[in-house]
């Protein structure tokens, strides 16, 4: 029995083996073949050959993929074959925006749109309306995308392809919401729902009926938007298989919430939605998942767990942007490549025509011999070259000049630039290492203190060392964390990824995170936010800009101070400020501050450790997001710093 066991295992084992290897094994031979069909194919099918061989090749080798495409588009080229070429150039833009080079792959397909324009192409015409939509959307240029996705709708509408359509309306309804048309997204959606429904489409029923949730709930229906979300939750359940799409309704529900001060049924529909993400491994939505959920518990007082799911979202968000920059590094090497091979290419291009006409010069001096005025038309010729060689070799000579004099004052000014950051990265290293000390001493000292006090088993001194060394450590903490953030301002290592959202409900989060602080000092922080506070900025970056100035004002605020805040709407900017009741600082001091990316180790500056770190990120920050910042400070009074964001895309 034993015996027969043992053989069901290594039987089942070599079936899932031959389940996952079969896919790349079929895609192999079906490469291999359409390779075997190119050379008896005729020249229209060779193009579309080609663009099937770039298509299947495209996640073995990014290269490949581009040179197959290359080929397709010479050959229709030569043939005059107007459709060839227009479908090879829409591959081309198809490859890019894989890539997520968005700008490259506009590019590409508007040139392919103008093609089937000529052509009066209608399908492949609503097929370049589409991905010009979609690479415009990526490009966050939502009124250019409006456009293109309609046109493309029209088309479809017209040849009366329902699947198409309902893709159309889901384009135009997303579209719609980013522009805050909610009347408009909420009708194209019911409008796809229905397609969706009749084709059996469950996944984008799904994401329609979120679509729902989020436009009925930024009209202000609440009931409707949880009601749409609800019916998509109980569908996606009972279809299984449907994490994706479950995360993102459980996460919306959550917000909703989450807006209406339900804390405890927030926080379930969070967890749930982080449930479902760990499967899928969606990472970003993860992260932001633990955001909401820090948020959340200190909204309830578990400061615990909000430092603990805060703790977890930093860690998260660090990680994912490393992998963007490897990822971006990457594609960055891919191109270099191509664009080599393409310069490989050119220059034998360039010597084989050297070469045709070096066989050509010799056959006209052959020709040349025959008659004694050929043979002195010949000599007056190559004097008349040797002179015209003089000229170039002279012109070459000042061209290679004027570039080493170029070569040499772009030398000089790296030279400066690199000696100005090494006098900065100086002066940082020998103020944080100042500033290092005084906590690292602090929890040295207690620590060991703790240690000598823990044997006599006073409780009231063990707990009074416990606060101290708590409290040392945060500082080392948020220094730490700012030094992070220094380092990536100082290297333009930002990312940016700009929406627009309310910018008093980030407020209120900031405030509920940061009162832990101020608590302890008996500080009380006031809001007063007027108007439609809505900036198009990039939220987390925001957020890291209130932390930070929040910080430094209560360090700065005395015990049972108050700390006011302040957001207004002027014109086409939002203006937020944030006022203290600390010592203030002088005008010599405010300038020094304000200059860019200076270190100060002054004792009574505003940052308070001596670094002057944290306003280094938060200019930055602020000027990521097409802002200014501005500060205001009397001697004995306290400060204002505020800051500006845009109301729309700049």
């Amino acid at each position: 029995m034993l015996k027969i066991i043992k053989h069901r295992y290594i039987l089942i084992t070599v079936i899932l083996l031959l389940i996952r290897v079969y896919p790349s094994f079929a895609q192999s031979r079906m490469i291999d073949s359409l390779n075997m069909s190119l050379a008896t194919a005729n020249d229209t099918n060779k193009i579309y050959i080609l663009i099937k061989l770039s298509s299947l090749i495209r996640d073995v080798s990014y290269q490949r993929s581009i040179d197959y495409v290359t080929e397709a588009k010479k050959t229709a080229v030569m043939l005059g074959y107007q459709k060839g070429i227009a479908d090879a150039v829409n591959r081309l833009g198809n490859i890019f925006y894989s890539e997520e080079q968005y700008k490259e792959a506009r590019d590409y397909y508007f040139e392919a749109m103008k093609l089937r324009e000529i052509n009066n192409d209608l399908d492949g015409l609503a097929s370049s309306y589409h991905n010009l939509g979609l690479a415009n959307y990526y490009l966050s240029d939502y009124k250019e995308s409006l456009k293109y996705f309609n046109k493309s709708s029209s088309i479809r509408e017209k040849i009366g392809d329902s699947n198409k359509i309902a893709v159309g309306y889901h384009n135009l309804a997303d579209i719609h919401y980013r522009l805050a048309h909610f009347d408009e997204a909420i009708d194209f959606n019911k409008k796809a729902l229905a397609l969706y429904r009749k084709s059996g489409n469950i996944n984008d029923e799904l994401q329609i009926l979120w679509q729902l949730g989020e436009a009925y709930f930024a009209m202000d229906k609440t009931s409707l938007a949880l009601k749409s979300l609800q019916q998509g939750i109980d569908m996606g359940i009972h279809s299984g298989s449907r994490e994706n799409e479950l995360s993102l309704l459980e996460l919306t529900v959550g917000k909703i919430y989450s807006e209406i001060d339900a804390n405890s049924k927030a926080m379930d529909h969070f967890q749930s939605a982080l449930n479902y993400s760990e499967k899928t491994n969606n990472h970003k939505r993860i992260k932001n998942i633990y955001l909401l959920l820090a948020q959340c518990s200190a909204r309830e007082g578990e400061y615990q767990k909000a430092y603990l799911y805060h703790k977890n979202y930093t860690h998260l968000k660090d990680s994912i942007y490393y992998d963007m920059n490897s990822k971006r590094i990457e594609n960055l090497r891919n191109r270099y490549d191509t664009r080599l091979k393409g310069n490989e290419l050119e220059t034998l291009r360039k010597n084989t025509e050297i070469e045709l006409l070096k066989v050509l010069k010799q056959t006209t001096f052959r020709n040349y011999i025959i008659g004694f005025i050929l043979i002195m038309l010949i000599g007056i010729s190559f004097g008349y070259y040797n002179l015209k060689i003089k000229k170039k070799n002279q012109l070459a000579i000042s061209n290679t000049n004027r570039y080493l004099e170029n070569a040499y004052s772009k030398l000089a000014k790296s030279e400066m630039e690199h000696r100005q950051i090494n006098a900065s990265k100086n002066k940082f290293l020998s103020v944080i290492a100042h500033d290092l000390i005084t906590p690292f001493n602090s929890l040295l000292g207690f620590t060991e203190l703790l240690t000598e006090e823990a044997a006599t088993n006073d409780r009231e001194v063990i707990r009074n060392y416990s606060g101290i060394i708590y409290q040392s450590s945060k500082e080392l903490y948020y220094l730490l964390e700012n030094m992070l953030q220094w380092s990536r301002a100082l290297r333009n290592k930002i990312y940016y990824q700009p929406e627009t959202f309310n910018i008093a409900k980030t407020i209120d989060n900031v405030k509920n995170i940061i009162s832990i602080q101020a608590d302890k000092k008996n500080i009380n922080i006031t809001t007063d936010t007027k108007g439609s506070l809505y900036p198009f900025a990039d939220e987390n970056l925001v957020d890291t800009i209130l932390r930070n100035l929040l910080n430094n004002a209560i360090m700065n605020t005395p015990a049972s101070g108050t700390i006011e805040i302040h957001a207004k709407r002027e014109d086409e900017n939002i203006f937020v400020s944030v006022t203290d009741e600390g010592k203030g600082l002088s005008e010599e001091k405010l300038t020094e501050l304000l200059e860019p990316d200076q270190l100060t180790d002054e004792e009574n500056n505003v940052t308070k450790t001596g670094t002057g770190l944290s306003f280094i990120v938060v200019r930055k920050f602020v000027e990521k997001n097409n802002g200014k910042i501005f500060a205001k400070s009397k001697q004995g009074k306290g400060n204002i710093f505020t800051f500006t964001l845009p109301v729309e895309k700049r």
